[in-house]
């Protein structure tokens, strides 16, 4: 009887009969995160950074649209969305994350000699009041050709709300993707759109952005706030979301990392000294 005891004790030493307390330890968590492209190259970013520091957790990050990844999340079948967009009626239950501040440009042909605008009168153009390019300055110019993304788009809401300018522009020419947007402005001498950009600072040969009030769109005013026309970008959890992505999206929006990891490649969420 002993020697039986002593032949199982010598297996169970060797790999078989370990205890399930170790077994599951061994296994990492895994946080499934689905969203907007926009924000997929930030989070792998930041999610390789956080995975070495944590081993314990495995990060898997897929694209899937914000809105379809958003009603994922609340069936509970994701853990984190990634939404280039705000809450929408029926999202009251998931909790939106400030992650990345995107700039809204107003884009002008650079053969447009109008390099500053007000405030008010960049939502005129941008709502299709002001129709010709004389009333601004510009001799030479002629009637305004204005540019919208096609909705739904993250971009064309972003606009709309940052400019108050209505669901529904009269005169305007939409356009599928910013691509072509910034391909026909910078096509176009009569042309104005809003366009969002992460990139900073803006640079192109054949368009430009107008400073607005005086103040030039750069990353610096970007993210101290003195070039105030941005759009949100979120991540976001719901009830069933799990500790450990909980704790990865704490840290991703802790002003540490906002100012370090996410200030390098965008504009951040928060104000950084």
């Amino acid at each position: 009887m002993r020697r039986r005891a002593l032949i199982l004790a010598s297996i169970c030493g060797v790999a078989f009969c370990a205890p399930a307390a170790a077994t599951e330890q061994a296994v990492p968590t895994t946080i499934k995160v689905r969203g907007s492209s926009g924000l997929v190259p930030l989070v792998t970013a930041a999610a390789k950074r956080y995975q070495i520091a944590h081993p314990e957790v495995r990060i898997e990050i897929k694209t899937g649209g914000s809105s379809s990844s958003l009603a994922r999340l609340t069936r509970g079948t994701i853990d984190v969305a990634l939404s280039s967009r705000d809450r929408a009626r029926g999202e009251g239950k998931l909790k939106f994350i400030d992650v990345e501040r995107v700039p809204l440009a107003v884009a002008v042909n650079h053969d447009n000699p109008i390099a500053n605008i007000t405030g008010t009168v960049a939502a005129g153009l941008l709502a299709g009041r002001i129709h010709d390019w004389k009333g601004l300055g510009w001799k030479a110019g002629n009637s305004v050709r204005l540019y919208w993304r096609a909705s739904p788009s993250t971009t064309a809401l972003g606009c709309r709300t940052a400019f108050r300018v209505a669901q529904r522009v009269v005169g305007a020419t939409t356009l599928a993707t910013n691509r072509i947007v910034r391909a026909v402005v910078s096509a176009d001498p009569q042309a104005v759109a809003c366009l969002s950009t992460t990139s900073l600072p803006v640079q192109s040969k054949n368009f430009k952005v107008l400073r607005i009030d005086g103040v030039p769109l750069t990353r610096k005013t970007a993210e101290t706030g003195r070039y105030r026309y941005t759009r949100k970008r979120f991540v976001v959890t719901g009830a069933a979301t799990n500790a450990a992505a909980v704790a990865f999206v704490r840290w991703l929006t802790s002003p540490a990392v906002q100012c370090s990891l996410v200030r390098k490649l965008v504009v951040p969420a928060v104000r950084c000294l």
